[in-house]
């Protein structure tokens, strides 16, 4: 069995997306985030983390993502490495 797969399938009803996907007002909870170990603390310093909420504020090549009452301004690269359901 794919390990991928079944990761993506524990629940059926969740559509995973890449977070550079949504649009200005939608909101998300981070299910992953395949980044270099110094990316990945960088941001979860941020509080950008599985199981947080975020709302994408601006979209583009330079997005602009708020956790919370914290707003983080994040390169598409690293959208694109943190998924959401």
């Amino acid at each position: 069995m794919n390990p991928v797969a079944e990761t993506i399938s524990v629940n059926d009803s969740a559509r995973i997306l890449m977070l550079k996907e949504l649009v200005p007002g939608e909101c998300g909870i981070i299910h992953s985030m395949a980044l270099s170990a110094e990316d990945y603390t960088r941001l979860a310093g941020l509080g950008l983390c599985p199981g947080r909420r975020v709302e994408v504020i601006q979209s583009g090549e330079r997005m602009i993502v708020r956790s919370g009452s914290t707003s983080i301004g994040l390169h598409s690269a690293l959208a694109t490495a943190v998924r959401v359901h």
